[in-house]
């Protein structure tokens, strides 16, 4: 994608209905774009976005809209997103320009696949090595809730039992940590200072060996619960799977001024 929009001028891109190969699921497009080695040529493209309904029985898309090639640089991982609009794009740069990446201050880390969830899931506690246990549909804005299950956390057994088993390590989840479900219409998390293991969720915690950010990890979840960041998130990425790379790249408001201080004290309270 970075190729294409440093070498060419991009004319057209044409949204394809569904199925267009029958054996196929992938999503479809035309990409019509020529090489150019003039950058001003390139800043100065404007790209036709194109749609191509199914009750059509001739070619002929009509026009959704025009976005300039240079947008494009700026999406995440350069990422052609035909949704997107040059008002949309620069609210996004502006937050940008005030922020810093979560993955800059803190680690987002995967949880704990069994692989297995019938043997080693389970409810109540049955084993010593039992871990009360919070799956992303326990999970919700600013609440969680303990159906009273537990993972019998043995990960030598559990590696040993399936390959695929991908159990974590303990520091993960033995701490406070801002919990984000990875699979949701709704992006959204809760704060967890009870140690509870977790699946089908991403974690947020301080780096390890690190010194303690200047961002409370309250003030870091009232931040990703904002109508704001949901904003974000949204009109940058498209699926309803949440990606750890994705997360990891949203900003987080400075705290460098007075006033910034105060007001990272007073989400800390309320959340």
């Amino acid at each position: 994608r970075r190729m294409f929009l440093n070498q060419t001028a991009v004319e057209t891109v044409v949204d394809l209905p569904d199925r267009v190969f029958a054996d196929a699921q992938v999503k479809t497009c035309i990409f019509v774009c020529r090489k150019t080695a003039l950058a001003p040529i390139r800043e100065a493209q404007s790209i036709q976005i194109l749609e191509q309904t199914e009750n059509q029985e001739t070619f002929t898309p009509r026009l959704l809209r025009n976005i300039p090639q240079s947008a494009f640089l700026r999406t995440y991982k350069e990422i052609f997103d035909i949704s997107i609009s040059p008002e949309t794009e620069q609210i996004k740069d502006r937050v940008k320009s005030y922020g810093v990446p979560v993955g800059e201050l803190f680690d987002v880390c995967f949880v704990l696949k069994t692989g297995d969830d019938e043997m080693f899931l389970h409810a109540g506690k049955i084993h010593p090595e039992d871990k009360p246990l919070l799956r992303g549909d326990d999970i919700g804005r600013y609440e969680h809730e303990f159906k009273k299950e537990h993972v019998w956390y043995v990960p030598e057994r559990m590696r040993r039992h399936r390959p695929t088993a991908r159990p974590g390590e303990p520091w993960r989840f033995e701490q406070p940590k801002v919990l984000i479900k990875d699979t949701t219409t709704v992006f959204a998390g809760t704060f967890d200072d009870r140690n509870f293991y977790v699946k089908d969720v991403l974690i947020v915690v301080p780096r390890q060996g690190e010194l303690a950010p200047k961002i409370d990890l309250k003030a870091v979840l009232a931040m990703l619960n904002s109508k704001l960041l949901t904003f974000f998130y949204r009109t940058t990425f498209q699926t309803i799977h949440v990606q750890r790379n994705e997360l990891a790249s949203l900003p987080l408001a400075r705290i460098d001024t007075p006033a910034s201080l105060a007001l990272h004290d007073k989400l800390v309270a309320l959340v």
